[in-house]
């Protein structure tokens, strides 16, 4: 039997894989709910991380003839969740846009059968429980009807949500370009926003 085998994984490399493992969970969880929590967790997760990633990296030098390949494995989960993360946050942003748009487009469908009054004014609609955004704000201008569904926020003063725009546009100059400088189409009329 090997004397790695019979050696209880040291502490340093145990913490390590423990903080990688929360970074990612916290990652995670900021993509599915942003908020400033969770970025605030984020954030203090990320500096542990790369402390425990760099020490670890620096003592691979020391153990390696003691421990060879296995001494590795701290660093290589560290770099496995930081390269995995925004592949999982943007399947994760998809998923909780596909499963909570049906309530999106019914609001919609009520805003453009006049049932929910929508003015010229963007506006709060207070008739939108249920929907996951905390907030969901109208305006319909020149025919255009544009509702924005804010779904989370973090630090510093940052929101983030989903805008429709009937037109399937924003356009250059417009409010809603000025409010939402970053960006995406999701699928056409839909925009990832925040700011």
């Amino acid at each position: 039997m090997n004397q790695n085998d019979r050696n209880p994984m040291p502490r340093l490399d145990r913490l390590t894989l423990v903080i990688a493992g929360l970074w990612f969970l916290a990652f995670a969880a900021f993509a599915a709910r942003p908020s400033a929590l969770t970025q605030l967790f984020s954030m203090v997760l990320t500096l542990g991380l790369l402390a425990l990633g760099f020490l670890s990296l620096a003592l691979i030098l020391t153990r390696w003839r003691q421990e060879r390949w296995r001494c590795i494995v701290p660093v290589g989960v560290c770099a496995l969740v930081v390269v995995l993360a925004p592949m999982v946050h943007g399947l994760i942003r998809q998923f909780t846009f596909q499963r909570a748009l049906p309530q999106y487009q019914a609001i919609i469908r009520q805003m453009e059968s006049g049932e929910i009054p929508v003015t010229a004014e963007l506006r709060r609609i207070p008739q939108t429980a249920g929907t996951g955004a905390y907030a969901v704000l109208a305006q319909r201008t020149n025919e255009v009807l544009r509702v924005e569904f804010l779904t989370g926020g973090g630090f510093p003063v940052k929101h983030f949500g989903y805008l429709y725009s009937s037109s399937g546009t924003i356009e250059k100059g417009s409010p809603m370009d000025s409010r939402w400088p970053e960006r995406r189409e999701v699928r056409p009329s839909w925009f990832q926003i925040s700011d």
